[in-house]
């Protein structure tokens, strides 16, 4: 069986997402129609974000802006960029687990490493 490698490498920090362009995809992941947003597909255990975050949650949102299934938010008039501009040192963000949505405030530190 071939691995399926993720479409989105680094949302941001420690989290490897997949886009959820793909209806079926989204279906099997519980999303109503009008939901939108990103598949966490790994959390970096030493990441911040590794204590609220799980794989398969869905990112709706960041910071209030919603997030396409494509993994970009509205930038300037007609123009689209990719969430991870949005990160700062402190975050709201709305997920999907579970066909639950869940709210959490994250702040951002520096990844622990492991070895130096």
């Amino acid at each position: 069986m071939r691995r399926m490698k993720p479409i989105l490498d680094s949302l941001f920090w420690g989290l490897s997402g997949k886009k959820m362009e793909n209806p079926d995809l989204r279906k099997a992941m519980d999303m109503k129609p009008e939901q939108k947003g990103v598949r966490i597909f790994r959390v970096d255990p030493t990441a911040p974000e590794s204590m609220v975050l799980k794989s398969s949650d869905i990112v709706l949102s960041f910071d209030g802006v919603d997030i396409a299934n494509d993994g970009t938010v509205p930038f300037r008039h007609g123009e689209c960029i990719g969430f991870s501009y949005l990160v700062s040192q402190k975050y709201a963000v709305k997920v999907l687990r579970n066909s639950k949505i869940l709210n959490f405030n994250i702040k951002l530190t520096s990844l622990r490493r492991l070895c130096s």
